[in-house]
Parts: structure tokens; sequence; C-alpha cells
């Protein structure tokens, strides 16, 4: 079970994770620059077009990955049914792993680096709280749900702070994230 959600898995998600975070985290110098100058207007639009591109770029990577997880497991390593389900499972953890990324980014590129370190140390206590719980509850799948439920809290905490900090046009980051989840399912 631990190679199974320890290391099979989390080698084949980690690509589409580095893909779309690195695509995504091409707007920190942007960020940065616009942070010197005090343009706060252009900040709030530039986190709304870097979580689109975000979630342009993963959400349709990780329903991809979702789709086509038995041949790609079977591929590299051999037919396992509870290999496939977890690599499923994690393909849609995957976009909270991407999205914590992304996010940690814009807060170190607007100087907020001590904010993203504590909410990172909340994460990490959430993780090891429920860790136990999930496994009791879960058993194999309980870290991945763990992790799925820390990751959430974080992205939570940091998007609330953003907002706050810089009040990015969210009915519309909320409308294009629709009409992706949207084109997404379909193609699904």
């Amino acid at each position: 079970y631990y190679s199974l959600f320890g290391f099979q898995a989390n080698k084949l998600i980690m690509i589409i994770v580095s893909l779309s975070t690195a695509m995504a985290v091409t707007a920190v110098p942007i960020l940065s620059g616009l942070f010197a100058k005090g343009d706060k207007k252009d900040i709030e639009n530039q986190i709304g077009n870097t979580l689109e591109l975000f979630f342009f770029i993963m959400i349709p990577s990780a329903l991809g990955m979702y789709a086509v997880s038995q041949p790609l497991w079977t591929t590299f390593y051999r037919y396992d049914a509870e290999g496939i389900a977890m690599l499923q499972f994690s393909s849609i953890m995957s976009i909270l792993l991407g999205l914590f990324t992304v996010l940690a980014a814009v807060l170190q590129a607007l100087y907020q680096n001590r904010l993203a370190i504590k909410y990172l140390v909340i994460g990490f206590i959430v993780k090891v709280v429920i860790q136990v719980p999930m496994i009791w509850l879960f058993h194999e799948f309980g870290p991945l749900v763990a992790t799925s439920i820390s990751m959430a809290v974080l992205c939570w905490l940091m998007l609330r702070k953003l907002y706050q900090i810089y009040p990015f046009n969210i009915e519309r980051t909320e409308h294009r994230l629709s009409g992706i989840l949207l084109f997404s399912v379909t193609l699904f």
C-alpha cells in the first residue's frame, strides 16, 4: 500500500502538476514588478489571470489523467485495480497540490513570505492531526484524503487572504472556472 500511494501514483501526477504550475507561475515576475510599482489594480487583474491560466491547464490535465488512468498505470507498472483507483484519486487531488504551489508563489511574489510559511505550517498541522483518523476510516486511501483536506484548507486560507489584500474579480474567475469545468467534464 505504501508504494501505491507514496511513490507510484505521485510520480505520474507530478507530471501534470509540474506542467500546470510552471505555466501559471510565469506570472510571478510580473506580480513582483507590479508590486514594486504599487499598481494594486493591475495586481488584482494579474492574480485573477494567473488563477484562470492555472485552472485552464490543470483541470483538463487532471481529468484527462483520471480518464486514462488504467492504461497509464498498466503501461508504467502492471495491472492493479487498487493502483488504478489510487491514480484516479491522486489525479483529482493534484488540482489542490498545484493550486497550493501557485498560491504560495503568488504570495511570495507579493512579499507575503511569512504568511505563506504560516499557512504551510497550519496545513501541516491539519495533515498530522487528521492522518490517523483518515487512515482508520479510508484505509489505504486515508493518507490521500488527509492530504486533500489539508491542501483544501491551505488553498482556502491563501485564496481568502489574497482576496482580502487584493480583491481580484472573483466573479469572472468563478465564471471562467465553471466554463473550464463544463468543457473538461464534457470531454471526459
